[in-house]
C-alpha cells in the first residue's frame, strides 16, 4: 500500500468509515500503479534499488504527521528501504515536477468513479459546465536550511504550486508545480491553459486575470469568473468625454472655465 497503514490506524478503532477510506486509497494508489506512473513520466530518473511507491509511502507518514521528518521515518524503518539515507534524499531531490503533477491527476482519475458510484458529488455551481477553482500556494520557508543559507534571516522559499480543485467532487484534480519559490503565479498559466476544455468554468482571483489566459479560455469554448486586475483588459477612449454642465466638472476635466458645455 502506498499510503502507510499507520495513517489510518489512529482512526480505525470502533469506526468503519476509516476502514472504508483505507480500502479506497489502497485501490486508488496501489504500488503497481504508482511505479508504472513513474516509469511512464520520468525522463531523467530510473528505478534501480528504490521504488517510487516506497518514497510515496514514506512521504505519506511525514505529510500526515505520523513522523516529524523523512529522517525520523527512515531511522525508525517505518517503510522498508534498502538504500542509504543519503541515497534516499538524493532520489527525492531529483524527482521531476511533472511526476508530482501526474500523481495528482492519476489519483483523481481513479477516485472520481468511486465518488460518482457512491453519489458523493454535490450540486454543480452551473449546470452543464464543470467548475474548476484555481489557486496558488507558496510553500513556506523551512527552518531546516542548507549550510549556505544558515547565516540569513529569511528562509529560502522551496517552491509553489497552482492547484485545480473541483468543487463538485470536492477533489484536487490537477496541479502545476514550480521549484522557483519567487516566480510569479502568472508565469505558470500557459501550463494551466493547456488543460482547459470546452464547457469548463474557471474561477480564480485577480492574480490570474491576464489577457492571454482569459482569451485562451474563451478560445477553447470555456467560461471564467475572474476578478479583473487593474492592469489587465482596460480600454482608452479615442477622445475625451463631453463635459457635464457645471464649472467644477469642466475645469477638472478639460480646463473650460466658462462652465458651458462645449459644442459637439
Amino acid at each position: 500500500m502506498v499510503v502507510h497503514s499507520d495513517v489510518f490506524e489512529r482512526f480505525t478503532h470502533g469506526d468503519t468509515i476509516p476502514v472504508m477510506t483505507q480500502a479506497v486509497m489502497e485501490n486508488a494508489l496501489s504500488p503497481r500503479i504508482i511505479d508504472q506512473l513513474f516509469e511512464d513520466v520520468a525522463e531523467r530518473q530510473y528505478t534501480r534499488d528504490l521504488l517510487f511507491s516506497s518514497i510515496v509511502e514514506l512521504m505519506s507518514l511525514v505529510v500526515c504527521r505520523i513522523q516529524p521528518s523523512i529522517n525520523a521515518a527512515y531511522q525508525k524503518n517505518a517503510v522498508p528501504i534498502s538504500v542509504s539515507l543519503k541515497a534516499l534524499y538524493g532520489k527525492i531531490d531529483r524527482i521531476e515536477t511533472p511526476i508530482g503533477s501526474a500523481l495528482v491527476r492519476k489519483s483523481a482519475e481513479r477516485l472520481i468513479p468511486v465518488i460518482t458510484a457512491m453519489g458523493g458529488a454535490v450540486t454543480p455551481l452551473l449546470t452543464g459546465y464543470r467548475t474548476k477553482l484555481l489557486d496558488g500556494n507558496h510553500l513556506a520557508g523551512t527552518e531546516h536550511r542548507i549550510q549556505e543559507l544558515r547565516t540569513m534571516r529569511a528562509g529560502a522559499l522551496p517552491g509553489h504550486a497552482l492547484v485545480v480543485f473541483d468543487p463538485e467532487l470536492m477533489l484536487a484534480i490537477d496541479v502545476v508545480l514550480c521549484e522557483d519559490g519567487h516566480a510569479q503565479e502568472r508565469s505558470l498559466l500557459d501550463q494551466v491553459l493547456e488543460t482547459v476544455a470546452e464547457k469548463d468554468l474557471w474561477i480564480a482571483d485577480r492574480n490570474f486575470c491576464t489577457t492571454n489566459f482569459l482569451f485562451g479560455i474563451a478560445h477553447r469554448r470555456g467560461l471564467f469568473v475572474i476578478r479583473q486586475h487593474a492592469s489587465t483588459l482596460h480600454s482608452t477612449l479615442s477622445r475625451p468625454p463631453a463635459c457635464r454642465p457645471g464649472p467644477t466638472s469642466c475645469r477638472s476635466r478639460c480646463g473650460n472655465r466658462s462652465g458651458r458645455t462645449p459644442s459637439p
